[in-house]
């Protein structure tokens, strides 16, 4: 063979392990990058998630609260509780109310 033949197949032969070397390097370090990116998208989509649904605990509670503090739901006479308390039912979107007190 000659020599020319031989240098050529040398370089190209160096040329594929080069761009197969650096093909690979470069795909561990984007998988590694995108797959960090996802974790920390996904935590971020799970805060505000969470958030979300303590926002709505904390409405709800509130709206709670505040029919609580009526008086007429403060009386222990269970007809005027529920004559206080049946149109709230509808009004706010809840199937049923209960009333407990500090004994369950």
């Amino acid at each position: 063979m000659k020599l020319s033949v031989k240098i050529s197949l040398f370089v190209t032969t160096l040329a594929v392990i080069i761009s197969i070397a650096l093909i690979s390097i470069s795909y561990r370090l984007s998988s590694r990058a995108i797959v960090r990116e996802v974790q920390n998208s996904m935590l971020k989509i799970a805060e505000e998630g969470s958030e979300r649904i303590n926002l709505v605990i904390e409405k709800n509670i509130a709206v709670l609260t505040e029919l609580a503090e009526r008086a007429r739901t403060k009386t222990l006479d269970w007809d005027i509780q529920k004559e206080s308390l049946v149109g709230d039912i509808n009004r706010l979107g809840y199937l049923d109310f209960a009333i407990v007190n500090k004994n369950g």
